[in-house]
């Protein structure tokens, strides 16, 4: 089994349905385990959200929760741009690693060329 089929295949195991159900399971699971706390303190977190900051420095509770959201929004947009850029290339980077095992069971130094896995109009990787 070659490096690139061993990736294909480990990502059609994780990314397909075994990923979904884990992800469920584990919101049911820890659902279950703290008590349904995401619902039991929701009013709670409203109250601690709405409170008016004690002092000048430092930040409130709602800008707090706005940082966090922010950072995690954010973090979550840089992982959906990769998700995508990822499924797009995905083919490309493939057949540009078993172009690189073919050379290097050829008994040749690996060099890429766009050529050899389909790549035309590329001029951007001239020198």
């Amino acid at each position: 089994m070659t490096a690139a089929q061993f990736i294909f295949h480990i990502d059609n195991l994780l990314y397909t349905r075994c990923m979904i159900y884990l992800l469920v399971g584990a919101g049911l699971y820890f659902t279950l385990r703290t008590g349904f706390v995401q619902i039991r303190l929701l009013g709670a977190s409203f109250r601690c959200m709405m409170e008016k900051k004690r002092s000048e420095k430092g930040v409130s509770s709602f800008q707090a929760l706005m940082i966090a959201t922010a950072s995690r929004v954010g973090t979550g947009n840089m992982a959906g741009v990769n998700i995508v850029a990822i499924t797009l290339l995905s083919g490309i980077a493939f057949r540009a690693l078993k172009d690189y095992e073919r050379q290097q069971k050829e008994g040749k130094d690996p060099v890429f060329c766009e050529g050899n896995i389909g790549l035309t109009n590329t001029d951007v990787w001239k020198g």
